[in-house]
């Protein structure tokens, strides 16, 4: 969980960081839209291997330890919200 907030955080610092290089830059920065592009595919390519690994992680909680209406809910609520 740790992990996943400190990627978001080191990725929107990553992409200011790219646009104050692009502000105090003389010229056209050409390939500033590809590397915007290339660091905010790897926060949200991360944050979806994070929500799949709850996914499962949950499920097998469910399957194998303590199965229950609300855990299920719950599970289902996840993989809408933060999978799909």
């Amino acid at each position: 969980m740790y992990f996943q907030i400190i990627v978001k955080v080191v990725v929107s610092l990553t992409i200011y960081s790219i646009y104050l290089i692009d502000a105090y830059r003389g010229t056209f920065w050409e390939k500033m839209d590809d590397y915007v592009y290339y660091v905010r595919v790897f926060g949200h390519t991360v944050d979806f291997l994070f929500g799949i690994f709850l996914f499962l992680n949950g499920a097998c909680i469910l399957i194998y330890e303590s199965g229950g209406a609300i855990r299920a809910i719950m599970i289902c609520m996840h993989a809408y919200i933060n999978v799909w």
